[in-house]
């Protein structure tokens, strides 16, 4: 009896750890500029040369197309997006998305199911890319916008059929995926020309109501809560509340660096900067 008890309890802890472990990647953080800033991106050679492999791309999907200039980093992205006059979330000057990735298929039902249990209500979509074969999905997504709807957390989950359009085998795809292996595998195992290899941490003000909303977002994805901000080791959003402010908003973005750089401070626009010490780099957005 008593080893069947324990057997019982390692089977427990086994089934908590499995449940509770799992880790997802800061993938993207998007925001949408004033026209100056986005303009001014493609002059700035330090981006280009040595930040981060630098495009200007567009995207279509089911859900519309969308053009943006991109630094490609390591294991994760930053998008510029122009703003333009539809009134859509994404369009407009100060719009912001950040987006986590699961490592493993399931991890998503994972998260909706324990939102259910919770109460809260994520919008959910499914994203599809165009093939001459066929619509390819890409990835779904899970969601929570903030009461302003200028700021969006997602999490999102990229689906089996665009991971083999990709090239990934079976084996790899039922295999936890960071982004930064994602990538290497999508580079043919290149090394990375370029110094941005991670996002360290993002910062917010946040509104009164906002905050709630987001500290359960960031709990169904396993961070922890501290002290003004939620972290799962590898990535952090620290926040300030402001009871004053009406919409959510993006104070500055911290990037891990391959390499230690010479200091400087790299003016874009009058509403972004770039501040480079060391193994780091801040985007510090002023609007």
């Amino acid at each position: 009896m008593k080893k069947i008890l324990i057997l019982l309890l390692l089977v427990f802890n086994a089934a908590c750890f499995a449940q509770t472990a799992f880790k997802v990647d800061c993938n993207t953080i998007f925001i949408c500029v004033d026209s100056a800033t986005y303009k001014s991106l493609s002059a700035v050679p330090y981006l280009r040369d040595t930040l981060a492999v630098f495009i200007e791309s567009a995207t279509t999907t089911n859900a519309g197309s969308y053009q943006g200039k991109y630094l490609l980093g390591k294991s994760a992205t930053i998008e510029f997006i122009q703003p333009k006059n539809t009134g859509l979330f994404g369009d407009s000057a100060g719009d912001v998305g950040l987006e986590l990735k699961t490592r493993l298929l399931g991890q998503q039902a994972d998260i909706i199911k324990s939102a259910q249990q919770q109460g809260l209500m994520l919008d959910t979509s499914s994203v599809t890319i165009p093939d001459s074969a066929g619509a390819i999905s890409w990835y779904n997504a899970v969601s929570v916008k903030s009461n302003a709807g200028n700021f969006e957390f997602s999490t999102l989950e990229y689906q089996r059929d665009y991971l083999k359009y990709m090239g990934f085998d079976d084996v790899e795809i039922a295999a936890p995926m960071t982004y930064d292996y994602f990538n290497t595998k999508l580079s043919g195992g290149r090394q990375y020309p370029k110094q941005f290899s991670a996002i360290k941490s993002a910062a917010i003000v946040a509104t009164k109501k906002d905050i709630d909303l987001i500290r359960q977002f960031f709990s169904l994805n396993n961070f922890k809560s501290g002290k003004n901000s939620f972290t799962n080791g590898d990535f952090t959003l620290y926040y300030t509340i402001d009871n004053q402010a009406v919409t959510t908003c993006l104070k500055n973005i911290k990037l891990v660096l391959l390499k230690e750089q010479s200091p400087r401070i790299i003016s874009i626009s009058d509403n972004l900067e770039i501040h480079v010490k060391g193994k780091e780099a801040t985007l510090l957005f002023k609007q």
